[in-house]
């Protein structure tokens, strides 16, 4: 592997049932201290993973619930915050309300929001206020 690249085992091995957390409408993690790779800042990379754990934890029987990831962007105070819902099922008119909701809370945040298609959405902040955004994004279901 190049010096930019890291090895993807490396980010699964930090990630453990512990690691994964769990509210009423979402479930949430923090990523932080896997190298030094740059990779990890990456909207596409974090959101691949998100659907990996998704899938992961429809195989263990777990209910099916959104994910956000954050990942701390080494060297740096930023975070990277990622949202990501089950892939929609042919015939599925509930749409995307975890996406309206991420949307909500950057907004009250004042974050730099973005938005891929139906299926994920993502924003910039400080690292150490991801926690604060998260409970600002749960507040939205109320």
């Amino acid at each position: 592997m190049g010096a930019n690249q890291m090895n993807p085992f490396a980010l699964l091995l930090c990630i453990t049932d512990d690691t994964i957390m769990s509210s009423k409408h979402f479930r949430f993690l923090t990523v932080e201290d896997v190298g030094d790779s740059k990779l990890i800042a990456k909207p596409l990379v974090l959101t691949r993973l998100a659907h990996f754990l998704l899938d992961a934890l429809r195989e263990q029987g777990r209910a099916s619930k959104p994910l956000s990831i954050a990942a701390i962007v080494p060297g740096s105070d930023k975070a990277l915050v990622v949202g990501v819902t089950h892939r929609p099922r042919l015939g599925d008119r509930s749409g995307n309300k975890f996406g309206i909701y991420f949307r909500k809370a950057a907004e009250m945040w004042g974050g730099d929001f973005k938005q891929d298609g139906f299926e994920s959405c993502w924003l910039w902040l400080c690292s150490k206020e991801t926690s604060k955004f998260w409970d600002i994004l749960q507040d939205q279901w109320m």
